[in-house]
């Protein structure tokens, strides 16, 4: 896809405005296309942080000019409790509460410690030892393999 050929562009420049990136997509709404631009920043994302780096990105999609058609730029957090789609959606979720469903329907709540290139760990310290009974895919390390995950978030608790 064309957004690998820029990713190491976007992030330095996101970085450069004090963000990290998190997320690239394209998505079609209605019959209009936007290309949505997840940024994340300890402290949290402010409405300034999205306009600063929508106004140092902009030029520089002009300039590469990777989208053919119109398409309208989105720069936004993304949000609080967020899908983990892939090793770097874990990896910058590190240290947060995440909920996991594995492929067999389980669900685990833990605390993210540690990810690979081969699956994540959970503090299995902090789990209740009842909500490990009998979940197959989680090692008594607290590893999970990727493999094993169907569906995996961020969760607050208030």
């Amino acid at each position: 896809m064309w957004v690998d050929s820029i990713m190491a562009e976007l992030e330095e420049i996101v970085e450069s405005c004090g963000c990290i990136l998190y997320d690239v997509s394209v998505l079609r709404e209605n019959e209009a296309q936007i290309l949505r631009i997840s940024i994340i920043k300890d402290g949290g994302v402010s409405l300034d942080d999205c306009e600063l780096v929508s106004q140092s990105i902009s030029p520089f999609l002009d300039v590469k000019d990777v989208i053919k058609d119109a398409y309208t730029l989105e720069v936004s957090s993304p949000g609080i409790e967020r899908v983990l789609k892939n090793p770097r959606h874990f990896m910058l979720s590190c240290g947060e509460m995440v909920q996991i469903r594995l492929l067999d329907k389980q669900e685990i709540v833990g605390v993210l410690v540690k990810v690979s290139d081969s699956g994540v760990w959970l503090d299995v310290a902090k789990m209740d030892s009842r909500d490990l009974d009998g979940v197959s895919a989680l090692d008594s390390n607290g590893f999970i393999p990727y493999a094993a995950i169907k569906r995996a978030k961020t969760i607050f608790e208030w």
